[in-house]
């Protein structure tokens, strides 16, 4: 292992697992997994909104046999649009919160068909609570430096809710705990320890980074800054994941960024608008560039500033001495 990433336990359980394939058979595996852990997450999560929709009148006049004939794809698209802009909180809710299939089917796929541990995947009990904690405060900082950036450059307008429902708020946070987790285990504590076994440690961040962008290509609004941001914070993540031994604290990094993002500040999280924030962010058209427009933040150069800075901290951090493979004596690592 080289200076910059020194075996921890969780790299060491992902080594020594037995079976160990090459990089592009990983990627064709995760690739398969993927989509049936998606496509079953997506029947969860379409239903609510299937029965919102079937009760929507703008959506089940469009559904009429004589006018859904003479409709264009313009006029279907922007009745979709519109009622997807009426979807209440509790819809939102439970996509994210449904979520939870892709956390089940991460786990169940590493240990089964990779056999691998759970520990290989950064879930480990010692120092949690710390590691979650450090993690939200490091997520929230760097999202509310990317708001500074862009409100000292007149991108964006900031002004208190008056409407601001805390009590859901609060929801949200716990549901962006759950997404998060979700990715985090997908991208980091299976596909990037999965490539680990065969692969560099800067090989395995850099490719999960870019499958990790790639799966949010198809997303609302989205554009190549965008995509770049993406990558470069799933580089963070990586990074980050491989130094502090485990998941968490990439995990509540990521739930900290969105939720800061969308529930705190009102911007759209990766095209995902959301009425339910404690501020009003007003952006200026003038300045898509720096505000990242209709995809929020991470679309824009305020992120790109901020990320390039995270990535010159997070590269030159000390991993965690309690994480070293020598650190531990064989019966402290078996009750980590």
């Amino acid at each position: 292992m080289n200076k910059h990433f020194p075996m921890t336990y969780m790299m060491l359980d992902a080594r020594c697992c037995p079976k160990r394939r090459g990089p592009f058979l990983e990627l064709i595996i995760f690739y398969l997994a993927y989509w049936i852990i998606t496509a079953i997450e997506s029947v969860v999560a379409t239903v609510p909104q299937l029965i919102f929709f079937f009760k929507d009148p703008e959506f089940l006049s469009m559904m009429d046999p004589e006018r859904l004939e003479s409709l264009t794809v313009e006029e279907y698209t922007e009745v979709i649009v519109n009622v997807a802009s009426r979807m209440p909180p509790w819809v939102i809710l439970f996509t994210l919160f449904a979520t939870v299939v892709t956390i089940i089917g991460a786990i169940f796929v590493c240990l089964k068909l990779e056999q691998r541990n759970l520990s290989s995947m950064g879930i480990r009990r010692r120092g949690f609570l710390a590691e979650y904690g450090l993690g939200l405060v490091i997520g929230a900082a760097l999202l509310g430096l990317a708001v500074l950036i862009a409100h000292a450059t007149d991108a964006i307008t900031i002004t208190a809710n008056p409407d601001a429902n805390l009590g859901l708020i609060l929801i949200f946070f716990f549901a962006f705990v759950v997404q998060a987790l979700a990715e985090e285990l997908l991208c980091r504590g299976y596909l990037m320890m999965s490539l680990f076994r065969t692969a560099s440690p800067l090989a395995s961040v850099l490719i999960s980074a870019l499958i990790f962008a790639v799966l949010h290509s198809g997303n609302a609004s989205v554009t190549p800054l965008a995509l770049l941001n993406i990558f470069l914070v799933g580089i963070i993540f990586g990074v980050y994941t491989l130094k502090r031994g485990s998941i968490w604290g990439a995990a509540a990094f990521h739930a900290a960024w969105n939720f800061m993002q969308g529930n705190v500040f009102g911007i759209p999280v990766s095209g995902n608008a959301t009425s339910i924030s404690l501020f009003n962010v007003s952006l200026n058209e003038l300045r898509q560039q720096v505000n990242g427009g209709s995809f929020g933040l991470e679309g824009g150069l305020a992120v790109t500033i901020v990320l390039l800075i995270a990535i010159g901290l997070v590269f030159p951090l000390k991993t965690k001495k309690s994480e070293l493979a020598s650190a531990y004596t064989e019966e402290s690592r078996e009750n980590a």
